[in-house]
């Protein structure tokens, strides 16, 4: 019995939505985060904040405190997956045996197989978008909105463990002493006695001059500019040399620290997490079974692990892989802007009968954003 291309599109519309939804939301790092549905472009995250000031009982009234009420946007970049199929391909192929007699196809003999498989791929994708994603990045699949570690390190988290991104970029002459800064904000990221990694180098704050201008306790070993740097707190108490990788030795006192890091009022909470790639989680549980430290109860299947001795879980994430970055905070605190509940997100497969092509076209919208970067424990490699 032939393929048609009625049962084709049959099982597309049946499943589409299931399936972009698989595509975007079946992302690891998805479950982690809060949805935030119907953004079309860009979308506010409304933020109240307030505090509580006792006075002493009596007659009257006082006012005191004070309630702030602020924004974060979400902003989202429309990404979409093409692919032509063209069965006659298939006839000099041992997959011909599944191919309709005759020369016109109007379908594909593994439909079902190949947009399973597709989700899988996009899925992935995803996944480490979410995290690396970058505007300005030149691969194709990072540079369609902002990921979260680029909106972390531009919201400058206070919680920075080891080291961090400053805002803008830098240039350095070799022989001065003199970090010039395009749109950095020295005065208010950097003091004197931080180190500043600049390019190859490590260099000392002598004096921040202005929100531009730094002067180092010695002259610069090279010219550079348009670098982004990292500043190496000075009153750091997490590392006493900064750490320039991540190894079986140190991955404890690594993942120590960014639990030190994390904000006292986040630390009891439900949702709070710690994310680093399944590179670090490996190389965390050899340390513990290194230091005979068994009594920890892993999730083999999902490379997730309660950090011996407190109630925060270490959660392995692909889209981390390679960036020896880790992170932690709160689901609640963490955003994912998505469609999801218009047309414009799509998944279908169809017959283009001008081409003779079965056709794929899935299209969505994504996009990241945190609420209160201060309450985001970060690291970074120096």
């Amino acid at each position: 019995m032939a393929f048609s291309v009625g049962t084709l599109a049959n099982y597309t519309d049946e499943q589409k939505f299931p399936l972009i939804r698989k595509a975007v939301l079946s992302a690891k790092t998805a479950s982690l985060l809060t949805l935030q549905a119907g953004v079309k472009s860009a979308s506010a995250i409304n933020i109240l904040e307030s505090d509580a000031v006792f006075q002493a009982d009596g007659c009257g009234f006082n006012a005191s405190g004070t309630t702030a009420l602020t924004q974060r946007v979400i902003t989202v970049g429309a990404i979409k997956v093409q692919e032509a199929l063209c069965p006659k391909t298939l006839e000099a192929k041992y997959i011909q045996t599944q191919l309709a007699p005759g020369s016109m196809y109007d379908s594909i003999p593994f439909e079902q197989i190949y947009a399973e498989e597709k989700a899988d791929q996009i899925a992935k994708a995803v996944e480490v978008a979410l995290w690396q994603g970058d505007l300005a990045s030149a691969t194709a699949n990072l540079n369609k909105f902002d990921g979260l570690l680029k909106v972390i390190d531009g919201a400058y988290s206070a919680a920075n463990v080891n080291a961090q991104k400053i805002s803008g970029t830098v240039a350095t002459t070799s022989g001065s002493a003199t970090v010039t800064g395009t749109s950095t904000l020295f005065s208010t990221q950097v003091v004197a006695g931080d180190k500043l990694v600049i390019g190859a180098n490590t260099y000392t704050v002598s004096v921040v001059t202005s929100n531009t201008a730094i002067t180092l306790t010695a002259n610069a070993a090279a010219s550079v500019s348009l670098v982004v740097a990292k500043v190496v707190k000075a009153a750091s108490d997490f590392f006493t040399t900064p750490v320039t990788s991540i190894t079986v030795s140190n991955v404890v006192a690594i993942i120590d620290a960014v639990y030190k890091a994390i904000p006292v009022e986040v630390l009891d909470k439900e949702d709070a997490f710690i994310a680093c790639g399944t590179d670090v989680f490996r190389l965390f549980t050899i340390a513990l079974k290194t230091a005979n430290l068994y009594h920890y109860n892993a999730d083999a299947v999902n490379f997730e692990l309660f950090i011996p001795g407190t109630n925060i879980k270490l959660v392995a994430l692909n889209g981390l892989n390679g960036t020896s970055r880790i992170i932690a905070g709160r689901k609640s605190n963490m955003f994912m802007g998505v469609d999801l509940m218009n047309e414009e997100e799509k998944f279908e497969i169809f017959f283009a009968k001008e081409a003779d092509e079965v056709r794929l076209m899935c299209a969505f919208k994504l996009g990241t954003q945190v609420a209160f970067p201060s309450q985001v424990a970060n690291f970074e490699l120096a």
